[in-house]
């Protein structure tokens, strides 16, 4: 039922209850008109719940046309012109996009995907990798400091 239609059935028992001249004086007629006013508050309120699902529902809307922008400036194809690449974990196949530049110096760093924690491009000594995980299941890599 739609509040519209609330509203107008609450105003119709309200004018009912005039028509027959429910009297505030008696018990019944304290019930009554107790219970009509309720029905119209009610009514009132729900309508304005409504409004304001409608209001936040166009917020959200809003915010998830924004959050998709971010995420396509962010994960888009448009970075990979500058200076950043997408390659393949071999160990899970995840995609990952890291900088060029660290492809070239792999020899000097290791690369390590945040989905499996895999060597994505190992290198160094095998006694000690040449990076330093700062957060689990983020993609990090530190250059070896020149000997």
């Amino acid at each position: 039922m739609k509040v519209e239609d609330l509203k107008k059935k609450v105003a119709y028992l309200q004018g009912l209850a005039e028509g027959l001249d429910v009297s505030g004086d008696s018990r019944q007629g304290r019930i009554i008109n107790g219970i009509l006013d309720t029905l119209a508050g009610l009514s009132d309120a729900l309508g304005t719940v409504e409004a304001e699902g409608k209001n936040l529902e166009e917020y959200m809307e809003l915010v998830d046309q924004d959050l998709a922008f971010l995420e396509d400036q962010y994960y888009g194809t448009e970075g990979l012109d500058e200076g950043l690449v997408e390659i393949d974990c071999p160990a899970c196949g995840e995609p990952l996009t890291v900088e060029s530049e660290w492809l070239v110096d792999s020899d000097e760093m290791e690369i390590t995907c945040p989905t499996c924690g895999g060597r994505v491009f190992p290198t160094g000594d095998e006694g000690r990798p040449p990076y330093e995980p700062e957060n689990e299941g983020a993609l990090t890599a530190r250059k070896e400091p020149e000997s």
